[in-house]
């Protein structure tokens, strides 16, 4: 029996092109966007897409095109309505897309186009005709992965086992042009709100917002949060990760990553008031005590069971979290863990700072001398907290040969978020002029790099905010430095507000997940768009981290934005 999905639709619709059409007629419209379509007057078509989701499955798209754009517009709604009520589709979400640019491109131009990028980073519609009967818009085709990024293959198969899912005529042959096109968006969510999307670059087809606000990162970290709570296991470990294209869980397992992930979790607790937070906290961490394994002189590693190995970075991002979480909830009970888990970050320490990276849980020989330069901030990272911990000088001179060699090995190359963290813990304890120099410069000559990064790389914005709390203490003590002389304190907070808005295109918004098998699943998550939308457990944790130290910091970097000075 049909549920009346189609007059909820109905008015959904009548909304969008309520909201579309409120300023300017739709006549108007036409005439604006006319000059940039494919074709001589008479001959030109108007595009229209309209994707409907019901939050369980993967949004279904009905399109039209017409001679006008009104015309385009009544034909696409009528065929969403009719679908909707044929197969019940409950319309929660709803996008209404208009082609508001489009040209033609020969076949072998395009395709060089579409992988000239990263994966999943081609944002632009293609129709293989001039009549959109065979056309797909940007999320569309990167939602169902029309495109074969790994072979960079435009596959005439895959478009046409697609179009036949939604029971749309096959195509037979390869055109020889392509129209390659971009659309005006407006998304409908469940609660009948309504939102403009950016229309092409790297936020095409994200809710456009003024700008980022305190309010904004509590919601996506409260909701990135309870993603991550909702993966645990009552043992307290967690679903690794997926890829939601397809829904495919994400084999295998890593206790470092599930480590860091809690790292998260407790500095949540700076931003969100959650009751399930506590408890899902503890569960994981006694998940991740029974994987230490504790030898003779009071030495304890954390054990890698899946690979068989002990890793440098395992042990310091322990201790990492389980000093987090004593200073968060005011308990000293597990430092005697972290002295034992720190004895085993300085038996992989070399006499010159560098470490060894990982080793056999069994013999305790060397497995392999170098993975990851990131081993080396974590491991640097909690002998930093080890020394605050105790007080002891153990800690900190071992911390002091670590940054010492990250200076002498220029460790700014690799613009390693583990590093910053690391010199500023550092800094804290030990304002030696020669590491606040290189905490700034870390920062400063990777600056332009991490301000341009096409990707959401998550690492950077947490980089910056390390660096930044260097900054902070370094201008507040009035110490003269030379990097100082052409360090700009708001080009780094501009920096950090792009950042902070650029990250906003891996996060779990309904109009992004709607084209994942589940869209449910994955709102108010965060993806890792050109590796296929990878949501892992350590993906949302950097995210999380990220707009942590973000929030934290927030009214400052403001003012240095605005006014380039604090008032």
């Amino acid at each position: 029996m049909a549920k009346g999905y189609d007059k909820e639709l109905t008015a959904k619709l009548r909304a969008l092109t309520d909201y579309c059409f409120n300023t300017i007629s739709i006549q108007e419209y036409e005439d604006e966007i006319a000059k940039d379509l494919t074709g001589e007057p008479g001959s030109r078509r108007f595009a229209v897409f309209i994707s409907v989701c019901n939050t369980k499955e993967r949004a279904t798209i009905f399109h039209a095109s017409g001679v006008t754009l009104e015309e385009a517009v009544a034909t696409a709604c009528s065929r969403a309505i009719k679908g909707v009520r044929k197969n019940d589709v409950d319309p929660k979400w709803v996008k209404l897309e208009i082609v508001i640019r489009s040209e033609e491109k020969a076949i072998r131009e395009a395709v060089d186009l579409m992988f000239s990028s990263y994966n999943e980073f081609f944002r632009r519609g293609i129709s293989m005709d001039r009549h959109y009967d065979y056309a797909y818009t940007e999320a569309e085709i990167n939602g169902n992965r029309l495109l074969n990024y790994k072979e960079k293959l435009f596959d005439l198969r895959t478009f046409n086992k697609y179009t036949m899912s939604r029971d749309d005529d096959v195509i037979l042959k390869t055109p020889s042009m392509l129209l390659l096109f971009d659309c005006a968006g407006y998304f409908c969510d469940d609660r009948g709100d309504i939102y403009s999307l950016y229309r092409d670059g790297y936020n095409c087809g994200r809710r456009i917002i003024d700008e980022i606000t305190p309010h904004d990162v509590r919601t996506i970290v409260g909701s990135s949060v309870r993603y991550l709570i909702s993966q645990m296991h009552p043992e307290g470990a967690f679903n690794y990760g997926y890829y939601p294209i397809y829904h495919k869980l994400i084999p295998g397992y890593n206790i470092l990553r599930h480590s860091s992930t809690l790292w998260s979790l407790v500095c949540a607790t700076e931003v969100i008031n959650d009751k399930n937070l506590y408890r899902s906290t503890l569960s994981a961490i006694r998940y991740m005590i029974c994987r230490m394994a504790h030898y003779d002189d009071g030495i304890a590693y954390l054990v890698e069971e899946s690979a068989n190995e002990i890793k440098l970075g395992g042990n310091g991002v322990a201790v990492i979290t389980l000093s987090q979480f004593m200073k968060t909830y005011e308990t000293d009970e597990y430092i005697p863990i972290c002295e034992e888990l720190g004895r085993g970050i300085l038996r992989m320490m070399r006499p010159d700072g560098s470490f060894v990276h990982v080793l056999d849980p069994l013999t305790l020989e060397v497995k392999e001398e170098y993975r990851t330069v990131y081993y080396d901030g974590e491991a640097t990272f909690a002998l930093c907290r080890l020394a605050s911990l105790t007080g002891s000088d153990l800690w900190l001179e071992a911390a002091r040969r670590a940054v010492d060699h990250f200076v002498e090995a220029n460790y700014e190359q690799y613009r390693d978020h583990w590093v910053a963290y690391a010199v500023n813990e550092l800094t804290m304890l030990d304002p030696d002029p020669k590491y606040l120099e290189f905490a700034l410069k870390n920062i400063w000559v990777n600056l332009d790099v991490i301000h341009k990064q096409p990707t959401s790389y998550h690492t950077y914005l947490e980089m910056l905010m390390a660096g930044y709390e260097t900054y902070r203490r370094v201008a507040e003590s009035g110490i003269d430095l030379p990097i100082l002389q052409e360090f700009d304190v708001r080009k780094l907070a501009e920096t950090i507000f792009h950042r902070a808005r650029h990250m906003l295109n891996g996060y779990g918004y309904p109009e992004y997940v709607m084209y994942f098998k589940k869209p449910y699943f994955f709102r108010g998550a965060f993806f890792v768009r050109h590796d296929g939308y990878r949501v892992r457990i350590d993906d949302v944790q950097h995210f999380c981290g990220a707009y942590i130290a973000f929030y934290r910091r927030y009214d400052e970097i403001y003012q240095y934005m605005t006014k380039g000075k604090l008032e």
